[in-house]
């Protein structure tokens, strides 16, 4: 059957309506979605310990990966109970939080009445309205957090049964995927999903470490400088380096908002101080040893993947936006039509040097005629 090559518009457009159709069906399917993409993620990450647990303790395959599960899963408890742990610590100066507050809204007072020459009683009357407001919809905001608390729970367990399910079946799955293919394309989709795995296991373990480094050096620095809740602080600037970018802003502005209302402003701007060259520690020197050389990414694609990863899931996009970015590079690596879009998403030491592309020369020159080529031989005589 004899192909024919259509024009550049027509597979334009083909291209951008696949786009908008996985962008329809990504953020209508979000709620089937996201639960098997974590749960992906976490059975990438517990496989070598499974396989670990079948080959040290001669663990059956199913009690092997229900050691797994439950033992993340108690690891993940475990965090939450010691983060909570120490916000119930942190509620227990909800009074000095107020009286803080207080002061500052009437120093606040003191000077709108200075610069705009409104009265206290205008801004006492200003202030009750807008009380009455937000008091109305804290009850809202309040049951909200109740279901989406409910919500996060429930879905974290079907995220765990889906895990267990996966690595129980992970054979299966891998054979299925493979026969997707035709035989001669078989070899790359099995490299794809062995680099697919290798990728994601050293970007969660080096995810791990930095978040232990970072937790680590923020603590003890709040510490040294003699922050109130000091490991509260330190932790949430750990965990929030997962998200890029994003996270570390966060950090920042609880830390210097409590920070604030402890201390002074000269506290509070040495703790973002010390928060912010902890991360520029992290991003210029930790990140790229720890991180960069397995996902091999540039900050530009992963700046993009957060953003999209946002924009379609939300807040778990922004958790996943790394993984399957780097997913999608391996992918796009093994596809010779799509080799250019994973050289544009790696770093500058993966692309190719100019001549090893397919059809492209060395240089833009042409090279010059040998002379004995230019010189033309005289006829025998």
């Amino acid at each position: 059957m004899k192909i024919t090559e259509q024009p550049y518009y027509a597979r334009l457009a083909f291209s951008l309506v696949c786009i908008v159709f996985s962008y329809l069906i990504l953020t209508v399917g979000s709620s089937v979605l996201i639960p098997i993409a974590f749960a992906f993620l976490v059975s990438l990450v517990l496989h070598p310990l499974v396989q670990l647990l079948r080959r040290r303790l001669h663990l059956p395959d199913t009690l092997a990966i229900a050691f797994a599960v439950v033992g993340f899963l108690g690891l993940l408890v475990g965090l939450i109970y010691l983060l909570s742990f120490q916000i119930a610590d942190f509620t227990q100066d909800f009074p000095a939080l107020r009286d803080k507050v207080m002061i500052w809204s009437r120093q606040g007072q003191v000077w709108a009445e200075r610069s705009y020459n409104l009265t206290v009683q205008d801004q006492e009357s200003y202030f009750q309205k807008v009380s009455g407001a937000l008091m109305s919809g804290a009850a809202a905001t309040v049951g909200a957090f109740v279901l989406t608390l409910g919500h996060f729970l429930f879905w974290t367990a079907i995220v765990f049964i889906y895990s267990f399910f996966i690595l129980r079946y992970r054979r299966l799955i891998s054979r299925f995927l493979t026969s997707l293919f035709p035989a001669e394309h078989r070899l790359s989709v099995n490299h794809s999903m062995l680099e697919t795995r290798k990728v994601i296991n050293g970007y969660v373990q080096g995810l791990l470490t930095e978040t232990v480094i970072v937790t680590a050096a923020s603590t003890a620095g709040l510490m040294i400088l003699g922050v109130r809740y000091a490991f509260l602080l330190g932790l949430l600037a750990g965990v929030l380096n997962i998200i890029p970018y994003i996270g570390f802003i966060t950090a920042l502005t609880l830390t210097g908002l409590l920070t604030l209302v402890h201390h002074s402003p000269l506290m509070a701007l040495a703790a973002c101080s010390i928060l912010v060259g902890i991360h520029l520690l992290d991003a210029n020197v930790l990140a790229p040893r720890v991180i960069g050389g397995r996902v091999r990414m540039n900050p530009l694609a992963t700046l993009i993947g957060v953003f999209v990863g946002g924009l379609v899931w939300g807040i778990p996009g922004l958790f996943l936006a790394i993984p399957l970015t780097a997913v999608t590079k391996v992918i796009f690596s093994h596809v010779e039509s799509l080799r250019p879009w994973a050289m544009v998403m790696g770093t500058e030491d993966d692309a190719p040097p100019p001549g090893e592309l397919e059809n492209e020369p060395e240089s833009a020159e042409m090279p010059e005629l040998q002379t004995e080529d230019r010189i033309e031989k005289p006829l025998p005589e």
